[in-house]
């Protein structure tokens, strides 16, 4: 451990983490301890991070907060890896590109905070090295620190508790995004109830309808044959109206089934 960190005392409360990036338009705090910290040594993470192995801290996504001038702008990049296609979304600044953290479509309830950009960097000594492989010879490896050759297996490699942990950080990624598919859904209703409305609106004050009432037949020529065209005209509509009452109250059930299933999944 370097001279400048004081090793952490037993049973001590995990220390406030920030960091930033280099112009301080970024800045951000972790809520609480990483899960798992971890060197990765693979030649896509060389390239990106412009040095010989990334270091990143893996927390949950809703423990790690922004709290500087400017929120992070999300970049989304396709990076094509050993088993296929996959999305990553940095945490940017838009000012100074800095990438404070990571995520990607492999687990989005997770974060992975680039530990050079916090305050107190020496604090994260990675738990494990991982892609040993393709490690650059001249880097030296702590004794007695943990490496595997290729991806490490959170199964085998974490702790019970980080696998906790995890678990239970996904199943409030799911609430969160099953809650973000009903507001968008209640929303939709709402607008298709809106709009089906304003329809009615614009038949009702559709001034060429009144422009037809207005006619009437030349003076001195004969009233056309009306019987039976009034009988039919009041069916078609009472018949309309029917439909648009069927159609709105279908539409308005659909409303209140979305607005108690929302309300369900803020109670759970």
């Amino acid at each position: 451990m370097p001279d400048n960190v004081l090793p952490p005392a037993k049973n001590a409360p995990f220390p406030l983490l920030e960091g930033g990036c280099n112009c301080n338009q970024i800045r951000y705090r972790l809520r609480g301890p990483p899960m798992y910290c971890y060197a990765c040594h693979c030649a896509d993470c060389q390239r990106e991070s412009g040095s010989v192995f990334a270091c990143s801290a893996k927390i949950e996504f809703d423990m790690i907060e922004s709290i500087g001038p400017q929120a992070p702008a999300i970049v989304s990049i396709v990076r094509k890896e050993h088993n296929g296609h996959a999305i990553h979304r940095l945490a940017q600044c838009p000012e100074c590109k800095v990438t404070v953290w990571d995520t990607g479509n492999w687990n989005p309830s997770t974060y992975n905070v680039h530990v050079g950009t916090l305050d107190m960097p020496g604090l994260m000594e990675p738990d494990i090295h991982i892609y040993v492989d393709a490690k650059v010879r001249w880097v030296v490896l702590p004794e007695g620190a943990k490496t595997v050759p290729r991806d490490m297996d959170e199964r085998v490699h974490w702790p019970k508790s980080s696998l906790l942990r995890l678990k239970r950080g996904m199943e409030r990624w799911e609430k969160k995004k099953a809650l973000t598919e009903a507001e968008a859904e209640k929303k939709k209703a709402e607008q298709s109830v809106n709009a089906e409305k304003g329809k009615e609106v614009e038949k009702d004050a559709d001034p060429s309808l009144d422009d037809e009432a207005d006619k009437t037949p030349t003076n001195g020529s004969p009233e056309p044959e009306l019987e039976g065209e009034e009988d039919d005209e009041e069916e078609d509509f009472e018949e309309y109206v029917k439909k648009a009452d069927e159609m709105e109250r279908a539409l308005q059930q659909r409303l209140e089934q979305l607005t108690l299933k929302l309300s369900e999944q803020n109670k759970a």
